[in-house]
């Protein structure tokens, strides 16, 4: 999770930096990039966790 995090993070910073650098008419804010990454996350988290919950449990080797 933590590399989606960064990633998330890493582009929502650039996006931001191109719409400052493009003065365009559009804001730069700091909540954009912290909601960008927030959903970033949690899309990520909500695509891990149906792999994670259909995958079949590890089975244990006995000791002989």
């Amino acid at each position: 999770m933590g590399r989606a995090a960064a990633t998330c993070l890493v582009l929502s910073v650039l996006i931001e930096a191109a719409q400052y650098g493009m003065d365009a008419g559009r804001t730069v804010d700091i909540d954009d990039v912290l909601f960008n990454t927030l959903g970033g996350v949690l899309g990520s988290v909500l695509a891990y966790l149906p792999h994670r919950m259909l995958s079949p449990a590890p089975r244990l080797r006995h000791a002989q």
